[in-house]
């Protein structure tokens, strides 16, 4: 207990005040190191001093910066994908348009994904009905 003797804290944890992150280089070598600090007010010996706390972040900055670069490239791959998959839909339904027969698909679930406007003129009277996403057991149950 001898610290006790010498030193009092005068500073709750509220009190430390962040000091700006510095980067150094190790000596010889190519390493560059990011350090956080902490300040805070201390009585030692009777004198007034500051402490300074120093936390080595380097991996951790290393791991946030690949972390943001790998969700931006993700964000990128989803972005073009999407905008793939959107011009694939409007080219699909621009040559199901022209087919002259009434054409509908629907997916594995048995709703629709698309119809053409020849397979709703031939359901006139449920025409107001047939969207995407509509089961085809309830175009043929009103039907």
């Amino acid at each position: 207990m001898v610290g006790k003797r010498y030193s009092k804290i005068i500073h709750s944890r509220n009190d430390a005040l962040p000091i700006p992150e510095l980067n150094f280089l190790l000596p010889n070598t190519v390493a560059l190191r990011t350090v956080s600090s902490t300040e805070a007010p201390l009585i030692f010996a009777g004198k007034i001093c500051k402490t300074v706390f120093l936390h080595d972040v380097t991996d951790r900055k290393t791991l946030e910066v690949d972390l943001l670069e790998s969700r931006n490239s993700r964000e990128n791959q989803i972005k073009d994908r999407t905008l793939s998959l959107e011009e694939s839909r409007s080219r699909l339904t621009m040559v199901v348009e022209h087919f002259l027969e009434g054409y509908a698909l629907f997916g594995t679930d048995h709703r629709m994904i698309l119809a053409n406007r020849r397979f709703r003129s031939l359901l006139p009277e449920i025409t107001h009905l047939i969207k995407d996403d509509i089961a085809v057991m309830e175009i043929w149950s009103v039907h």
